[in-house]
């Protein structure tokens, strides 16, 4: 009994040092386990209780979520995903997985950070200002017409991201783009004209196509795995490497061919493996002086940050004992950071 209590206060600490930060905002905790305490089991029950501006915390769980609409300006937080590959995640190591989600009307404003959307149905952003940020999609990523100041940060994909007629002001930065093995999926479908697109600092590593229209596209690592498909219309090219020459329509572009991968092979784990080496970073420099570890998802201004740990206060050491004496006590032992 002692032992859960105080299970439940390490919890609650976490909480709290987050309300620091949002003192004006409540915090409502979704949680499908059967045997665990929260306000709400589903995700859309949560939201239709929520006013804007607060915060859900999605628990991990090894049961999916039920696929999610979200209409209201709040912040989603997942524990991440990769849990068990890297060090000093989360101290139990279980990720919060959703069988869909969609962002539409009312919801500008949203953030959705550490969470995982699984199977083959889409994620969709109906609406402007959005961000998506450390999420590990299973699925395609649609941004549908009209949709405005869309940020897509930090997050690793297994497919890719469809931007239709209409979107615009997109930022597509520090992701991991990785097809699974048995299947080639695109990386970056535009469809639209006048996108303004930004794509910077992202590691492309398996797909089938990359097309793209009045944009920007700098500073990212393709490591071709049977793409059949690159199309750069009216887009500045610039400080890219690749694992093999590409026929691009810009006289701007800019390509350094590299022959060996350019990744470290310290780490193991899906995502850490695309980490660059850490001694002299492949390229030397490229195009204006800009340096290897400048390319790929880990450089830039906000790297990807591993198995994407949401920028909140977690714990990732949990130690309680199985017995209490008298004398001893209750001894817990755990460590937390706050991500900031």
């Amino acid at each position: 009994m002692k032992s859960s209590i105080t299970l439940k206060k390490c919890v609650t600490f976490a909480s709290l040092t987050l309300g620091i930060t949002s003192l004006q905002s409540a915090i409502i905790t979704v949680d499908n386990n059967p045997t665990h305490d929260a306000d709400f089991i589903e995700l859309n029950a949560a939201v239709e209780s929520a006013s804007d501006g607060d915060v859900i915390h999605l628990i991990g769980s090894a049961i999916e979520y039920q696929s999610g609409t979200v209409t209201k300006s709040v912040q989603i937080y997942g524990p991440g995903y990769f849990l068990t590959e890297n060090p000093d995640t989360q101290a139990t190591p279980i990720g919060a997985q959703i069988a869909s989600l969609t962002l539409s009307s009312g919801s500008s404003g949203s953030l959705v950070s550490g969470v995982t959307i699984r199977g083959i149905t889409n994620i969709a952003i109906s609406t402007d200002s959005i961000t998506l940020q450390r999420c590990y999609f299973q699925s395609t990523v649609n941004v549908s017409t009209s949709s405005i100041n869309n940020i897509l940060l930090q997050n690793y994909f297994a497919r890719g991201i469809e931007i239709y007629n209409g979107a615009s002001d997109i930022l597509i930065s520090n992701n991991i783009f990785a097809s699974v093995p048995t299947r080639d999926d695109q990386f970056i479908d535009m469809n639209s004209t006048g996108a303004n697109a930004t794509i910077i600092n992202n590691t492309f590593v398996k797909g089938s196509q990359i097309i793209l229209n009045d944009s920007v596209f700098r500073n990212n690592i393709i490591v071709d795995d049977g793409v059949g498909t690159w199309e750069f219309n009216n887009t500045a090219v610039s400080d890219n490497i690749v694992s093999q020459e590409l026929i691009v329509g810009s006289p701007e572009s800019q390509f350094m061919v590299v022959t060996e991968s350019p990744f470290s092979t310290e780490s193991s784990s899906t995502d850490g493996r695309f980490m660059l080496q850490n001694a002299a970073p492949p390229p030397p420099a490229i195009g204006g002086g800009i340096n290897g570890e400048d390319l790929g998802a880990f450089g830039g201004d906000t790297p990807y940050v591993l198995s994407g740990i949401p920028v909140i206060p977690n714990i990732y050491v949990l130690e309680i004992p199985a017995t209490v004496t008298r004398h001893n006590g209750l001894r817990v032992r755990l460590k937390a950071r706050t991500n900031l």
